[in-house]
């Protein structure tokens, strides 16, 4: 059987390769997809979280997470079960240079309500 290509984002770990231009995109999409790069930039995640760890509706999240992929801003691991994608994670944001880290997080801190801050 042949997966889509949202079924095969949804259940992998995905992680920023680089960020788009966001220049190129509508001025609709730049937020989110802003709130998306920030995110695999500060810890790579599970397709199928992204919606849910940033309270974006999912179909949106969905369609910007594809539309990343195909442009090979992002990338996916193989398939993972829930706690080795958490395991990978958690790792993954340990091996940052702490600068970077300063910046992502300042930068998260500017893209997330901050209700979700708590």
């Amino acid at each position: 059987m042949i997966k889509t290509l949202s079924e095969r984002i949804n259940n992998r770990v995905l992680h920023l390769s680089s960020w788009p231009s966001l220049t190129n995109l509508s001025q609709e999409a730049v937020p989110d997809v802003a709130r998306i790069c920030a995110l695999l930039a500060r810890r790579p995640s599970v397709g199928m979280l992204v919606p849910v760890l940033l309270r974006m509706p999912a179909p949106v999240a969905y369609s910007l997470l594809e539309t990343l992929y195909t442009g090979g801003y992002i990338y996916a691991d193989s398939a993972l079960e829930p706690a080795e994608a958490a395991l990978l994670s958690a790792e993954s944001a340990d091996s940052h240079e702490p600068a970077v880290i300063s910046f992502i997080s300042r930068l998260w801190k500017r893209l997330t309500p901050d209700d979700a801050q708590a």
